[in-house]
């Protein structure tokens, strides 16, 4: 090393530095990226009504929006991320059976929302968005047993979470 000249060690160093961030760029072009959004981190049991407050809230926040109209207070109910279960109501047969509004909606479910649903991934919720916009919505729950990917097994794991939206 005592034989090497100022200038060469200099071109050395450069020489290992640009190695180095040349690896770090390759090795980490390799890691994968998550987005993460809001939608998933809410669990399905927090009403709809909760989300769109929260919304309201977080734009009232930014400084070009207009002020957000206060919520109705309403009837208290359970609060959010608290251990009581969903409301139900009561079924024909007596039985309890989730409220309507924890449903997913498949006629307009977005397709993170339809990806909530046990067995659904990406690719068979963008199936089940194409199948509706083609067909025009579906009629039944059961429908849904139409779009490839779907079949009993699927469908009887989700359809106490799944809703056409008709009372």
């Amino acid at each position: 090393m005592k034989n090497l000249k100022k200038a060469e060690l200099t071109v050395i160093a450069l020489t290992l530095l640009c190695l180095s961030f040349s690896a770090g760029y390759f090795i980490g072009r390799g890691a994968s990226v998550e987005v993460v959004s809001f939608e998933r981190l809410v669990p399905p049991s927090v009403p709809a009504s909760v989300i769109e407050a929260a919304g309201a809230v977080a734009a009232a926040g930014s400084p070009n929006a207009e002020p957000a109209a206060s919520p109705d207070p309403g009837p208290s109910g359970p609060v959010p991320g608290s251990t009581s279960p969903p409301p139900a109501i009561l079924a024909e047969d007596g039985a309890a059976e989730p409220a309507q509004q924890d449903k997913i909606n498949i006629n307009i479910a977005s397709q993170s929302r339809l990806e909530d649903l046990p067995g659904i991934g990406p690719v068979l919720a963008r199936s089940i968005i194409d199948y509706r916009d083609k067909n025009g919505g579906f009629g039944s729950i059961e429908q849904i047993m139409d779009v490839d990917g779907i079949g009993e097994k699927k469908f009887a794991a989700m359809k106490e979470m799944i809703t056409i939206g008709k009372g």
